[in-house]
């Protein structure tokens, strides 16, 4: 694993130090370090920092929660995206649905989305 750590920087800085809110595209790159992943938390915030710089730079609105998916524009292609994902978790034996045991609780899951890139940077 590398040590060393990476600072990526825009050629150009925010005029006021105000101007480097947190969705500001500058101010995410500049806090963004690559090859640093001795901390969970850290490695969390980075791929959130880059979830973001997609986003901002591709003009993409990613659902944060499973009703945003479903009453989104793009609601048919987000229910197709989750039906095939249900399909191939079962085909590849991920879960089982059976009885649940007494004094036993459910763990809590949610869906997480996301936007890919296709070539020439159309969202898929």
């Amino acid at each position: 694993m590398c040590n060393a750590i990476r600072r990526w920087s825009l050629p150009w800085k925010p005029k006021t130090k105000d101007a480097a809110g947190k969705r500001d595209i500058s101010f995410m790159v500049n806090s963004l370090s690559l090859g640093d992943f001795t901390k969970e938390s850290t490695m969390e915030s980075q791929d959130k920092i880059a979830a973001e710089l997609q986003a901002a730079t591709l003009g993409i609105i990613t659902p944060k929660s499973f009703k945003q998916a479903i009453t989104s524009p793009e609601k048919s292609q987000w229910e197709d995206a989750i039906w095939t994902e249900l399909c191939n978790m079962r085909d590849m034996g991920v879960y089982n649905i059976l009885p649940m045991p007494r004094g036993t609780h459910v763990l809590g899951g949610g869906w997480v989305f996301v936007k890919k890139p296709a070539t020439g940077n159309t969202p898929v």
